[in-house]
């Protein structure tokens, strides 16, 4: 029956969502106490944008996105735990296809400058106005953004969030 499978299909979607939800809350709640373990070794950094684009992708595609990838010509190797960084630019991936009218542009660039690994996410979304920057990383705000803040955090990162305002995209910039 049609209308079985397709609540059979709404069913297991929300069953999914809940459940990365509560594993974000749960990964929140070890950050809070210092619990959050990485499992770091020397990965390259198109391994981990590989990971992050090919769970990300599929949120791109159904929104009919445009996405753009800029590597550097030189393998570059970073100290991290793969699948908590793949994570990370998943979370900014998603959220730039979630922000970002359909068929709209997303481009995820990586560069090395004076030896730091930068990553950046930009959009062609809805943006934000400039001094909301800050209190988009707040727990209250976005868990994603939070618990990505966190893990670039004990990887001894950083990470920012620019827009020019709404209306205008958004662009989220990590540096290990």
């Amino acid at each position: 029956d049609p209308e079985v499978a397709w609540s059979q299909s709404v069913i297991e979607r929300q069953i999914d969502q809940l459940s990365r939800l509560i594993g974000d809350l749960v990964d929140l709640e070890r950050l809070a106490r210092g619990k959050l373990d990485l499992q770091r070794k020397r990965v390259t950094l198109e391994t981990v944008v590989d990971m992050a684009l090919e769970s990300s992708r599929p949120h791109v595609n159904a929104a009919g996105h445009r996405l753009s990838v800029l590597m550097p010509a030189e393998p570059a190797l970073i100290d991290g735990d793969a699948a908590r960084l793949a994570q990370v630019f998943a979370t900014l991936v998603k959220n730039a296809a979630k922000h970002t009218p359909p068929r709209g542009t997303i481009s995820f660039s990586t560069a090395i400058e004076r030896g730091e690994a930068v990553i950046s996410v930009e959009d062609s979304g809805v943006g934000f106005e400039p001094a909301a920057a800050a209190r988009l990383f707040e727990q209250t705000a976005g868990v994603g953004l939070r618990l990505a803040q966190g893990i670039v955090h004990l990887h001894g990162g950083r990470i920012e969030a620019r827009s020019t305002g709404r209306g205008r995209g958004a662009e989220f910039i990590v540096r290990l």
